[in-house]
């Protein structure tokens, strides 16, 4: 069959593809070439290049056979990206270029690293032995203190016990002077003790000579609970009222100095507790004379 082949070239190279001893063409490859046989059939799509020569042996789908040439860049193993090769490798170089440029920052910062390690260390074993020259000073200046210390101790007991010896000493005449003392005030107390009991004796046979008892302690008002007398005196004293009340039945002292003398308690007067009467009388203080408000009662014995 004898047929033309028609090549259509729509841009300036031819893509080819190798793949061990074969090199594939497309119908249209990524460059834009396109091939067509004569009678519109479209070659095969490999070329075999058995003599590692710049041609190519292909054929039509109709068994149609043709050469063609390849492209000037097209080898053993042809690169179709010619511009993209070329962009990684730029792009290789400049991460080498940057990997090296990290490489010396990382090694000059090693070597400031341990200029700056050394100087440390330096300055710390200096540190260290200015360290330990001081605490040799100051240990030495404490042993010193110590001894002072101890020498101060020892002056300070022997000064304490020639205080505590002179102490003991002036105790002992506290002592003997505390005893006098105390024999001496005990026989005044009880000297004051039997005249105590000899006042309170003449009183009770006051009371007896009398013949009045005590009632209790009674509210009061400006009534009065006994309102027939009254007196005022700082001398005040149960005794002292009894006698200015003896035409009377009864006799009641108050708020220490007041007297007041009646023939019967008033109604209406209620008797509290007795100690509500606590106010001492002005004229013996050994004894009670009413309170505020508050009124010692006592009545003759019939």
């Amino acid at each position: 069959m004898r047929a033309s082949l028609v090549f259509l070239v729509s841009t300036l190279s031819i893509g080819v593809y190798s793949f061990e001893t074969q090199q594939v063409l497309g119908s249209a490859n990524p460059a834009g070439t396109s091939y067509q046989c004569q009678n519109g059939a479209t070659p095969a799509a490999t070329c075999t290049d058995p003599s590692n020569v710049p041609t190519c042996s292909c054929s039509c789908s109709n068994g149609v056979m043709y050469n063609e040439s390849l492209s000037a860049h097209t080898s053993r193993n042809p690169n179709p990206f010619p511009d993209t090769c070329q962009a990684e490798k730029d792009n290789c170089l400049e991460r080498e270029k940057t990997l090296t440029a990290q490489v010396t920052e990382a090694q000059e910062k090693r070597t400031e690293c341990e200029a700056t390690s050394l100087a440390d260390r330096q300055k710390a074993e200096l540190d260290a032995l200015q360290q330990d020259q001081k605490c040799k000073v100051e240990l030495s200046n404490k042993d010193v203190e110590i001894s002072q210390c101890k020498q101060q101790s020892n002056n300070d007991i022997n000064a304490a016990n020639s205080a505590c010896k002179a102490q003991l000493s002036s105790k002992d005449i506290e002592i003997t002077q505390c005893k006098q003392k105390s024999t001496n005030d005990l026989n005044a107390a009880n000297n004051a003790c039997n005249a105590k009991e000899t006042q309170l004796n003449a009183k009770f046979s006051d009371y007896q000579k009398n013949n009045y008892r005590y009632v209790g302690c009674y509210e009061d008002n400006n009534s009065r609970v006994l309102a027939k007398h009254s007196k005022r005196d700082t001398n005040m004293t149960p005794e002292m009222c009894a006698s200015f009340c003896q035409d009377y039945t009864y006799f009641g002292v108050e708020v220490g100095w007041e007297c007041y003398c009646d023939n019967a308690i008033k109604s209406g007067y209620r008797k509290v507790s007795g100690g509500d009467c606590g106010y001492k009388c002005q004229g013996d203080s050994g004894q009670i004379c009413g309170g505020e408000w508050r009124a010692s009662i006592y009545s003759r014995q019939a």
